[in-house]
C-alpha cells in the first residue's frame, strides 16, 4: 500500500467514483480524484450528495487492500468511518458520531457521507473506490433532512480545501495500515456509533418498532433488539431511522 498517493484535481466531474473507475489502470493505492463541482454525486441507495461548488470536498480515494476477503468488506467501511470521525473530532472539538453504515454526524447534523464500491476477484477484494463528500465551507443547507452542518459552521473558520484534503488523505492512509486489527477497528466504530445501546424508534422491515442497536454482525449488518427481545440483523434497505 502506498504511504502517500497523488491527488488529481478536476474543475467538474459527474462523479469522482465513476471517474476513478475509468482510470483504474493508471492509479496506485492511496491516489485521490477530487472535483470542484460534482454534477451526479451519489450516496447509498438512491440518495444523492448535494454540495455547493468549490465550497466542500467531493473526492474518491483508491485503495488496494492487503488480503481483505469479500466477506470482510465491512472492515474497510469501519476504517473509513473511523478515520473521518477522528479527523473531524480533532478539527471541530465537537462530539462526532458515526450513523451506520457510514454517515458522519455532529450535533445530530450530517457533515459527511461515504459510498464505497468494491471490485472482487473470487473471494478477495481487488480494490476499493471510496467516495467521500465532506461539508467544509458551505454555511447554509436549506431543506436538508436530516439537517446538515459543515466544518465552517462548527468552527467559524474558512478552510483551504487543498490543504484539508491532503490531511484527510493522510489520515485515511494511516488508518488503512491497521486493517488487520479488525477487533480494534470494530471497537472504535461501536464506541462512536450513533444511538448505540439506546432505545429509539425505527422502521424495521416496514414496521415501526422501538429497538436498541446491539452491534454489527461479522458481515456488517446492523444488529438490533426490540422490547419483546426479538433480534434483527438488517441491511441498509431493512431499517430506517425515525428522528
Amino acid at each position: 500500500m502506498s504511504s502517500s498517493g497523488k491527488i488529481y484535481w478536476y474543475d467538474e466531474l459527474d462523479s469522482t467514483n465513476k471517474e476513478m473507475i475509468k482510470q483504474i489502470e493508471n492509479l496506485a493505492s492511496g491516489d485521490v480524484i477530487v472535483t470542484k463541482q460534482q454534477s451526479a454525486g451519489r450516496g447509498l441507495g438512491e440518495n444523492h450528495w448535494h454540495s455547493k461548488d468549490d465550497k466542500n470536498l467531493t473526492f474518491s480515494y483508491f485503495l488496494v487492500p492487503d488480503n481483505v476477503m469479500a466477506s470482510q468488506q465491512y472492515i474497510i467501511n469501519m476504517a473509513v468511518a473511523n478515520a473521518i470521525r477522528d479527523f473531524l473530532a480533532e478539527k471541530s472539538r465537537k462530539e462526532v458520531v458515526i450513523k451506520w453504515p457510514n454517515d458522519i454526524l455532529v450535533e445530530g447534523k450530517k457533515i459527511a457521507g461515504v459510498l464505497i464500491q468494491h471490485a472482487l476477484m473470487g473471494e478477495e477484494i481487488l480494490h476499493s473506490t471510496i467516495g467521500i463528500g465532506l461539508n467544509v465551507n458551505q454555511l447554509s443547507f436549506p431543506g436538508f433532512t436530516p439537517p446538515a452542518t459543515s466544518l465552517g459552521l462548527l468552527t467559524g473558520e474558512d478552510y483551504n480545501l487543498k490543504e484539508l484534503l491532503k490531511e484527510i488523505s493522510e489520515a485515511l492512509t494511516l488508518k488503512f495500515k491497521a486493517l488487520k486489527q479488525r477487533e480494534q477497528l470494530k471497537a472504535e466504530f461501536l464506541s462512536n456509533l450513533f444511538r448505540f445501546k439506546q432505545w429509539k424508534k425505527y422502521v424495521i422491515r416496514g414496521k415501526e418498532t422501538v429497538a436498541r442497536i446491539e452491534g454489527i454482525s461479522e458481515t456488517g449488518f446492523l444488529q438490533l433488539i426490540d422490547a419483546g427481545h426479538k433480534h434483527y440483523e438488517c441491511d441498509l434497505k431493512e431499517v430506517v431511522y425515525i428522528y
